[in-house]
C-alpha cells in the first residue's frame, strides 16, 4: 500500500533553484519530494520558500486533517530562522512549540547544516546550523517523535552554502527515503 507524506518545510522542501533568477524550483523529478514519489510514495509538497518555525502548530494542524489520511508527517524548518539571526537553541524552543500541538506521526529532520557561501556570511551562523541537530534531536525526545539528521546523509549544497544542488536532492531523498523505510519496518506510527 501507497505510503502518504506531508512533508512541512522551507526552500528546500519547495525544490528551489539556486541558479535562477526568479525563485525558479528543480524539476519535479530532480527535487527529493518528487524523487520520494518516485519511489512510490504519495507525496503533498507544503515547502515554500523563506519558511521559518511558526509560531505554534495550529494552522499546520488544520493543514494535516485536510490530508487525512496520512501516514507521515515531515518537517524540516530552521534554516531561515538561523539565517535571520535566531540561536539553535532558540529554533529548538521555538520547535518544541510549533510541535507541541501536532500529531505525533511526525518525523522532524534537522537541516543540513550550512557552508560558507553567498547566503552564509559568519562562522557563527554555520556554528548554529551545527547545533541545530543537538536541539532538534532533544526536542524529539521531549515530545517523543522521530528524529532524522540530514547532516548524515552527505547533502552538497551550492555556491549559496544553503540550497541543495541537485545531487544533494538526490542524497536527501535516498537518506529520509532509508528512514522512513525503518519506521515502517521497525516502528511504525
Amino acid at each position: 500500500m501507497m505510503k502518504r507524506i506531508v512533508c512541512i518545510g522551507d526552500s528546500n522542501t519547495y525544490g528551489y533553484d539556486p541558479r535562477s533568477y526568479l525563485s525558479d524550483r528543480y524539476e519535479k523529478k530532480v527535487r527529493w519530494t518528487g524523487r520520494l514519489e518516485e519511489a512510490g510514495y504519495e507525496v503533498i509538497n507544503l515547502g515554500m520558500n523563506g519558511a521559518c518555525i511558526p509560531q505554534d502548530g495550529k494552522r499546520v494542524l488544520s493543514v494535516l486533517q485536510q490530508n487525512e489520511p496520512y501516514d507521515c508527517g515531515v518537517v524540516m524548518l530552521g534554516s531561515n530562522d538561523l539565517l535571520e539571526g535566531c540561536t539553535a537553541k532558540e529554533a529548538g524552543q521555538r520547535m518544541y512549540r510549533f510541535l507541541e500541538d501536532l500529531p505525533k506521526k511526525i518525523l522532524l529532520v534537522s537541516p543540513v547544516p550550512f557552508q560558507a557561501g553567498q547566503w552564509v556570511s559568519s562562522s557563527a551562523q554555520i556554528e548554529e546550523s551545527n547545533l541545530l541537530a543537538y536541539e532538534y534531536r532533544r526536542t524529539a525526545e521531549l515530545l517523543q517523535i522521530r528524529f532524522a539528521d540530514a547532516a548524515d546523509w552527505n547533502v552538497t549544497v551550492s555556491y549559496d552554502g544553503v540550497h541543495y544542488l541537485p545531487e544533494g536532492h538526490a542524497a536527501f531523498a535516498k537518506g529520509i527515503a532509508a528512514e522512513l523505510e525503518s519506521i515502517w519496518e521497525n516502528h511504525p506510527f
